[in-house]
């Protein structure tokens, strides 16, 4: 989930707003604000203001989790591993 979250945000040029990430995630509100609130205080994810009002945005380390994430997945299917 937390792969998907980022994933979300960096996909929506690094920043979107918190109505559209939650229905991303397609977590209720309540689960979402459990992962959200995690993802700030690791620094995956930094809250900015505009003039049309909260932003989130992807940190270097949120980033950078996306991009170790998708070297674990490399390996797991270039080893065969998923059916394991």
């Amino acid at each position: 989930m937390i792969y998907d979250i980022l994933c979300a945000v960096r996909d929506h040029g690094r920043q979107i707003k918190i109505t559209p990430l939650i229905r991303y995630s397609g977590l209720s509100p309540q689960s979402f604000a459990i992962y959200y609130s995690k993802l700030l205080q690791r620094g995956f994810l930094e809250e900015k203001s505009d003039s049309d009002g909260r932003l989130i945005a992807l940190t270097e380390k949120g980033a950078g989790y996306i991009r170790e994430y998708m070297a674990v997945l490399r390996f797991i299917r270039e080893f065969e591993l998923e059916e394991i």
